[in-house]
């Protein structure tokens, strides 16, 4: 198999100079920050040996390859809702089921143009709507770039 200079070779380090391609830039701002939300959201940590620190909300969406979990943090800590889409086709109106109601924030879309992708998302996040879903009473109409996650926050009270 052939790669460009390096580029997944198991034989030598990194080659470095890749991340000046703004492709490579895209995934090194994507490592930092999935990183920095990690650590700034309790939701993601606190509760990982637990298995009340996560839910599942969609697992069964064989058809068009979504899946959607929320990791819950106790004591307080807003839940984080994950959503990604598998395919190369781009999901409009995607409803999601949620136990809070409010707003969502988007904390963070793999799609942004700051990691090369088209910039497509939720215009910062989404309102819940009082229509069953997934077994919860509310439920979130989100867009799912084509090859993406999403990660919002409930930023209503607990």
């Amino acid at each position: 198999m052939l790669f460009r200079s390096r580029e997944g070779s198991h034989d030598g380090e990194l080659d470095w100079t890749l991340i000046e391609d703004a492709a490579h830039s895209g995934v090194l701002a994507l490592m930092r920050d999935l990183n920095q939300l990690y650590r700034r959201e309790s939701a993601l940590h606190a509760l990982d040996a637990r298995a009340d620190g996560f839910q599942w909300i969609e697992a069964e969406d064989r058809e068009r390859s979504i899946f959607a979990f929320l990791r819950l943090g106790g004591d307080g800590a807003r839940p984080i809702l994950v959503a990604v889409n598998m395919t190369p086709v781009a999901r409009a109106s995607y409803r999601v089921g949620v136990s809070r109601a409010g707003f969502w924030s988007e904390l963070l879309n793999t799609d942004s143009a700051i990691y090369g992708g088209s910039n497509a998302g939720n215009f910062g996040g989404a309102l819940t709507h009082e229509t069953p879903s997934h077994g919860e009473a509310h439920a979130l109409e989100l867009f799912l770039p084509a090859f993406s996650a999403i990660v919002l926050r409930c930023e209503g009270a607990a």
